[in-house]
């Protein structure tokens, strides 16, 4: 995730990710988030952090691409 963005999540300002359907993903799983520097060839910067997945919006409808989702997430707590 890019630093901008890993910011957002971890600050708590932001709470949800579009991306492609690759993993089958599913409510109650956990996601990994690895920041990324976009402007030193896409390194990754060492910090992440996990979100578990609380609601998922599929398909074509809302603007969403083919074959995309948008993920909402709360934090993992212990």
């Amino acid at each position: 995730m890019w630093k901008s963005f890993f910011k957002a999540v971890v600050n708590g300002k932001k709470c949800f990710e579009q991306c492609e359907n690759d993993r089958d993903f599913k409510i109650g799983d956990h996601l990994n988030l690895i920041e990324v520097d976009p402007e030193n060839d896409m390194k990754p910067t060492g910090r992440t952090c996990q979100r578990e997945i609380i609601h998922i919006l599929k398909g074509e409808r809302w603007g969403l691409k083919p074959g995309y989702v948008l993920l909402s997430f709360k934090p993992v707590r212990d």
